[in-house]
């Protein structure tokens, strides 16, 4: 059983805290602990996983696994992950356990990566690529699916990163 997230305005996320531009520079224990937290979400099955967990308030194992076409187990192992992490958290109820996204900052965090993707995608001239290349297509929007890249030099050049 799902139910549905109400889409979250920005303001509801850190709305009490000061904007980037505000704060002062990032200290090396903030940027190593900041580090950490993209490494977990830079892992292409937990953000499918997270993306599913915005779309519901709250999923049990088995309809996540069933949606993202994967084992229970599988779904398990990731799941811990982001709850050491404190990124979702659980709950059981009879023999299932249910979990769901604690901060609607992440919500906002996911939106932004989308927004950035497409923006990066619909740009002429991509910014910090050299000439004569060209921004390889890695998202087909018609199949919901990745698509190969031509270019095996824009993968050496660490242009695209890969788990």
């Amino acid at each position: 059983m799902t139910k549905t997230l109400t889409d979250p305005s920005p303001t509801d996320c850190c709305s009490n805290r000061p904007r980037i531009g505000e704060r002062p520079a990032l200290s090396d224990l903030l940027a190593t602990e900041m580090e950490g937290l993209f490494k977990v979400l830079a892992n292409r099955t937990r953000l499918r996983m997270l993306h599913t967990m915005v779309c519901c308030q709250e999923i049990c194992v088995g309809e996540l696994a069933d949606r993202l076409g994967m084992k229970p187990q599988a779904v398990s192992n990731q799941l811990q992950r982001l709850v050491d992490r404190r990124i979702v958290s659980s709950r059981r109820s009879g023999s299932n356990i249910f979990y769901k996204f604690v901060d609607p900052c992440l919500q906002i965090l996911l939106e932004r990566g989308l927004c950035l993707m497409e923006d990066i995608r619909n740009s002429a001239a991509p910014p910090m690529m050299e000439p004569g290349y060209s921004m390889p297509v890695l998202f087909d929007y018609a199949e919901n699916a990745l698509s190969e890249v031509e270019d095996d030099s824009i993968q050496q050049k660490g242009n695209i990163g890969h788990e």
